[in-house]
């Protein structure tokens, strides 16, 4: 019977779970030969885990410790409602100095060496148990949303997101604690204090090392993140057998007085602002509500949050988990929204314009589950103000529009991106010649995305093609298809074609036709072959949509392209996308797993493609 792995469970489940994309995407890294999908899942786990039985007995484990460290967390967290604030931060500062002194450091002596190699502590006395982590954060609760170990976090967070302590009812009496005189109550208040993130808190915690006690004055200890385990290479001693695992992504250090106040800036900001930079850095950024840098923390914590309620469905169905998730972040984009046009315009824009979740590392092309905002980006800016962004314009003083680096493409990409990615309600049919402007400069200021939303916006302010005049530059498929040839980047020519697909079926399914085919081989996953493919399943699906890609996977040139050994990453993601798309017509997974796995290994790819061409056949029957 298979033996399913607690570390294996955890990636099943862990709010940031890989998707069957990712998996597959390091599929394709494996150059030493094809792997099977369960070689690849033993190979994810840690060297020594719990093993259970079935998957059910890993999910009733991983369920028990949940129910155990909520209880855990719920008798506290009531406890604490008969203390007074003081005597919170009292209980909260005893707790911790006794973890403190049960700190282990790494008894493996391969793990130490490697670490040590990495410039990491291991023999010191400095790292957690589990239970360490889930008794601070009942001890200290407002550490909780910031501490994520590989482990606890998850099996913590999910069931205790609601409970919460500080609250703006505690403001004020955090804020006199902040002048304690006892150092290790003055460092809780200002830990706790930080996590309500109120702009007007910066100036008073700014000045608080200063007073009874010197910047310098050791407090309580805390924990700091250092890098995850396993992308240093030592192994997952926190997946060990035991019940209580130690923590190596986590460690204890002392901070002084000072440093807490620096942590509680930083916290607040999302910043790397101290109290020697806190004079220039609140002058340029501000330290209100209407900053910037306030609604791009304000967004990623609901978000964050968000996330960490609805994942309690997570191990009990993942479908249901995905569909609560996608409504609870559409709900909370229209909170945001509504909240957001109470402002004045500039501030909505700026925010709208840039601010990014910052959990997600894609472009808003590819517009990701968990994107602050839906398209299209509409402000109310006016049509000066948006050509004055476009152009190269930083109207808004609180940004920084410059990176440590000194270059100016990320924003800059972000804000063309959206604005025309928006076109249609932002400009009109006249502005084209002046918007073309932007793409024909020698040296564009913006990265890719911005070239390829540039693209699609100033095609959809051009009329519709006539069916005799198809490459008339002056309408819309036109204008896509003197791109799709012209442009140099795959990654722009790909997005082209998928606005091809979107708008010109079926008039320009023969030239969708030659470009799929023309397409040379790349290492860029979304190429104008996957482009198309993806396009095809992509809402709103129709009959035009259907008739194509039946007809893309029937023509022979299709067998050769999706059975051929994989020489490079693209090739593999052409197949994928090919069955996702399929899948999406035939109304369910008609293509399983298994089937697209066989269609990735080269000596199975044959006959899969076969057994897949009979249901494309059979479905094409019967919507005859």
């Amino acid at each position: 019977m298979m033996k399913f792995g607690l570390g294996i469970f955890a990636l099943l489940v862990a709010p940031l779970a890989l998707s069957r994309a990712d998996e597959f995407e390091q599929l394709d890294a494996n150059r030493d030969g094809i792997i099977t999908r369960e070689e690849f899942t033993r190979s994810r786990a840690p060297a020594k885990t719990l093993s259970f039985d079935t998957r059910e007995a890993a999910r009733a484990h991983a369920a028990a410790r949940r129910a155990a460290n909520f209880k855990l967390f719920a008798e506290a967290f009531e406890q604490g409602k008969a203390l007074t604030t003081r005597a919170r931060l009292e209980r909260a500062a005893a707790v911790s100095a006794e973890l403190v002194s049960k700190a282990e450091g790494v008894t493996d002596p391969k793990t130490a060496e490697q670490m040590a190699k990495g410039g990491y502590a291991s023999r010191s006395p400095v790292y957690p148990r589990e239970s360490h982590i889930v008794r601070l954060i009942c001890a200290r609760t407002w550490l909780r949303d910031s501490i994520q170990p590989n482990s606890a976090s998850w099996l913590l967070l999910a069931d205790t997101v609601e409970l919460r302590w500080p609250t703006e009812e505690n403001q004020a009496e955090l804020r006199t604690l902040v002048q304690d005189h006892d150092p290790e109550i003055r460092a809780m208040a200002i830990e706790a204090l930080a996590t309500l993130h109120d702009p007007a808190d910066l100036e008073f915690l700014a000045s608080q090392y200063t007073g009874h006690f010197s910047a310098e004055s050791p407090t309580s200890a805390i924990f700091v993140k250092q890098l995850p385990v396993w992308a240093n290479g030592w192994p997952n001693q926190w997946a060990a057998p035991e019940e209580d695992p130690l923590c190596l992504d986590l460690f204890w250090r002392q901070p002084t007085l000072g440093e807490h106040v620096d942590r509680a800036l930083q916290e607040i900001t999302g910043d790397r602002v101290t109290r020697a930079t806190f004079k220039d850095w609140v002058a340029k950024h501000g330290n209100t509500r209407q900053s910037f840098w306030y609604w791009q923390q304000k967004l990623q914590r609901q978000f964050d949050q968000t996330q960490f309620v609805v994942h309690r469905l997570a191990a009990a169905d993942p479908v249901a988990f995905e569909r609560a998730l996608s409504a609870a972040f559409d709900k909370l984009r229209k909170t945001v929204r509504a909240e957001l046009a109470t402002l004045d315009p500039q501030t909505e824009a700026k925010v709208v314009l840039l601010a990014k979740n910052t959990k997600t590392g894609t472009h808003d092309l590819a517009l990701p589950e968990n994107r602050f905002f839906d398209p299209p980006w509409q402000t109310r800016l006016t049509n000066d103000e948006l050509f004055a962004l476009l152009e190269g314009g930083r109207p808004w003083g609180d940004v920084d529009w410059v990176d440590a680096q000194g270059n100016t493409g990320e924003l800059r990409t972000r804000v063309v991106t959206r604005v025309m990615l928006n076109a249609e309600q932002a400009f009109a049919r006249e502005d084209v010649p002046r918007l073309q402007k932007l793409l024909d400069a020698p040296d564009p200021p913006f990265w890719w995305p911005a070239r390829a939303a540039t693209l699609i916006g100033i095609s959809r302010l051009l009329p519709a093609a006539t069916l005799d005049a198809l490459d008339d530059p002056q309408t819309t498929g036109g204008y896509l298809r003197r791109a799709l040839g012209a442009e140099p980047e795959a990654l722009v020519r790909g997005y082209v074609a998928r606005e091809l697909v979107r708008v010109g079926l079926p008039a320009n399914k023969p030239f969708l036709l030659q470009q799929f085919f023309d397409e040379k081989d790349s290492n860029t996953l979304e190429d104008v072959r996957f482009s198309i493919l993806e396009a095809l399943g992509e809402k709103p699906l129709s009959i035009e949509k259907r008739t194509f890609l039946i007809e893309l996977w029937k023509d022979n040139r299709s067998r050769v392209l999706f059975t051929r050994p994989r020489t490079s990453i693209s090739s593999g993601w052409h197949r994928r996308a090919a069955v996702k798309s399929f899948n999406a017509h035939a109304g369910r997974e008609l293509v399983t797993i298994e089937d697209l796995n066989d269609l990735l290994q080269d000596e199975k790819a044959e006959a899969t493609f076969d057994r897949i061409l009979k249901l494309i056949r059979d479905m094409e029957a019967l919507a005859k």
